[in-house]
Parts: C-alpha cells; sequence; structure tokens
C-alpha cells in the first residue's frame, strides 16, 4: 500500500502522468474546425446544460436538507465532469489544492454519483427519444435544423489523417509523452504565477494546462506530426493504463465507509435532478440557437452527464443516433475539460461554505 500510494499520491506522479495525456491527447486529437465553430452555438448549449444542473441539484438540495453548495460541488459537478478518469479524478485532486477535503475523501463521495449518472443519463436518452417525437423536438438523429449550412460529416476525422495516426511509431510516443508532459509542467508554472498575482482565486494547473492545449489547437500553432504523437499516445494511455488507474483509485482514493454514508435516496434524487437538468437546459438553448432541442439535449446535456467516451456511445446507441458522435464528442472531451475549470474556481471561492 505504502509503494501504492508513493506510485499515486504525490503531485507530478502517476495520476498527474495519466490526466496529462488525457487532456491533452483528447484536444489536440479533435477536428479543429469542428473544435472552433463549436464555440459559436454548441457551447452556449453546454453551458445551459451545467447551469440548469446546477441549479436543479442546488434547489432540491436546499428543501430537502442536502445544503446547496454540497449539491452542486459533490453530485453535480462531478457528474458533469465526463467519467472518472478525466472528470472525478481530477476533480478530487483540485478540491485537495483548494484545501476543501482530501482527494480521498472527495473521490469517495463522487464516485457513486459518476455512477449513477451515467446509467441515468442512458435510461433517459433510451426514454425520451420514443416520448419526445414531434417535429419541433425531434430532428431524427439531425442536431441542426434545416437551413443551417453544418453537417456534422463535415466534422469528421478524414481517412488521410486516420491513416496518419494508426501509422503508429516508438518515436512518436516518445513525442506525445514529452508534449504531454511539458503542457502538466507549463499549467503547473502558469499556476504558480497566478497564484500570486490573485491570491484569492487559486486556478488549479490542469485548468491552464486545458486552456493552453485548446489555444494551441485553434489557432494551429503545433505542427501537425506532434498533434498526431499526442493522440497516439493519449490512445496508448487510456487502453493500456485506464485499468492500473482504476486499481490505483480503489486502493488509494476510494473509502468503503464514505461511499455507504454518503448513499442515500436524497443522494440518489439530486443525481437524477442532475442528468434532467443537463437536458432540460441543453435542449433550450439549443432550440435557440438553432438545434433540434431532443437531440441537443441529448449530445450536449447526456453526454454531459454521462462517464465519457464509453458513456457517449452507450447513450447515442440508446437513443440510436450514433451519427452525432462528432458533438458527442466535444461534451466529454472539451464540455470535461469546461467543468475542470468551473470547479478550480468555485472551489477557490466556494469550498470553505462546503
Amino acid at each position: 500500500m505504502k509503494n501504492i500510494d508513493t506510485f499515486f499520491k504525490p503531485a507530478g506522479a502517476f495520476l498527474d502522468f495519466y490526466i496529462a495525456a488525457l487532456i491533452t491527447g483528447s484536444i489536440l486529437g479533435m477536428n479543429r474546425k469542428l473544435l472552433i465553430k463549436a464555440a459559436a452555438r454548441y457551447f452556449p448549449a453546454i453551458f445551459g446544460a451545467i447551469a440548469l444542473s446546477f441549479g436543479l441539484a442546488a434547489l432540491a438540495g436546499h428543501f430537502m436538507g442536502f445544503g446547496v453548495i454540497k449539491a452542486i460541488l459533490l453530485i453535480a459537478l462531478p457528474i458533469m465532469g465526463g467519467g472518472m478518469g478525466a472528470g472525478a479524478v481530477p476533480l478530487s485532486k483540485i478540491f485537495e489544492s483548494s484545501g476543501t477535503m482530501t482527494a480521498e475523501e472527495a473521490i469517495s463521495i463522487m464516485n457513486p454519483a459518476v455512477a449513477i449518472g451515467n446509467a441515468t443519463s442512458i435510461v433517459l436518452a433510451g426514454i425520451l427519444a420514443k416520448i419526445l417525437i414531434g417535429k419541433f423536438f425531434n430532428g431524427q438523429g439531425s442536431l441542426i435544423r434545416a437551413g443551417a449550412s453544418d453537417d456534422p460529416a463535415e466534422f469528421e476525422i478524414s481517412p488521410e489523417m486516420q491513416a496518419k495516426r494508426d501509422n503508429i511509431s516508438i518515436a512518436k510516443l516518445g513525442v506525445g509523452l514529452l508534449t504531454a508532459t511539458s503542457f502538466f509542467a507549463w499549467g503547473y508554472i502558469i499556476a504558480g504565477i497566478w497564484i500570486k498575482i490573485v491570491p484569492a482565486v487559486n486556478i488549479h494547473a490542469y485548468a491552464w494546462m486545458i486552456i493552453s492545449v485548446a489555444l494551441c489547437k485553434i489557432f494551429n500553432i503545433l505542427p501537425e506530426s506532434i498533434e498526431i504523437s499526442c493522440y497516439q499516445w493519449f490512445q496508448f494511455v487510456m487502453k493500456n493504463l485506464t485499468a492500473m488507474l482504476m486499481v490505483g483509485i480503489g486502493l488509494c482514493y476510494l473509502s468503503l465507509d464514505v461511499v455507504i454514508s454518503s448513499f442515500s435516496m436524497t443522494y440518489l434524487l439530486l443525481c437524477f435532478l442532475s442528468c434532467i437538468g443537463a437536458f432540460i437546459g441543453a435542449g433550450v438553448i439549443g432550440a435557440l440557437v438553432g438545434f433540434y432541442p431532443l437531440e441537443a439535449g441529448i449530445t450536449a446535456g447526456l453526454c454531459m452527464s454521462n462517464m465519457g467516451g464509453t458513456g457517449d456511445v452507450a447513450v447515442l446507441s440508446a437513443a440510436h443516433r450514433m451519427e452525432l458522435m462528432p458533438f458527442a464528442q466535444i461534451s466529454s472531451r472539451l464540455g470535461g475539460a469546461i467543468i475542470l475549470i468551473i470547479g478550480s474556481l468555485m472551489l477557490s471561492t466556494l469550498g470553505s461554505m462546503l
């Protein structure tokens, strides 16, 4: 146990190494055109999902005696965070760095919320796709209403790019490793400078890393070869080391007594309302920016409240809308990154109220 703790827990140890690979590779691996166009209409739908999810959780938390801040930070926030590896795990580290609670306590409370939110999102996607059949609500798999120029096929990875990604080599994996860890180090440098300038607002290094990687992608700063290397390294880490990550989390961070004491009907209801809020918030804002409410609610809402990539497949499969995967990926990758930034800001200001 001592050896595993030493391997997983200190800053810059395996956990940070894993998260750096996920953040860097997932953002740099996105279609740049999709990332740029998403900012105009898709991001408002994501923010609508986050706002209403947090709002319903806060309201229910108040009336059920759970606590407004507690409901937002410990239930709605991790549910909307995009799973365990890129969501609850880095959030727990942000909790610890803010002095709110230890990473072990945070992840023990958040872990059941993430699992329940994922299951709820899948069931809701299947049911709502059957219920909301009117032409106003249902685009039959099309996110954007007729007349809009955007086409999901335009945002897919080209066969030429996929061939380059599939051409894996040890040298490219090494470049990806170096780039991911460099962005991680850069995030800590900026966080250190920021806290000296604005000590009242503690923005975590992960947030600075996400912002830096996203800007590099949007402004096409890095060569294509480095982006491909980062994507390959991200895939290697995700497919080969996730099982080890989960074992480490279970042994080092998960306290079963805290999980059991946190679990209740109130907890279940708050998880359910967080997912409902995500769907309605994304659907309403999506309708305002030219999306079909059902498709917007599923992609920008329920693909935020599920568990990352595997959750996206399950949600879209349940709703029979697999063609919307490019948009679901924005929710899981960039939406999850946005939650880490929001979590960092909220914990620096509201953490003491938990």
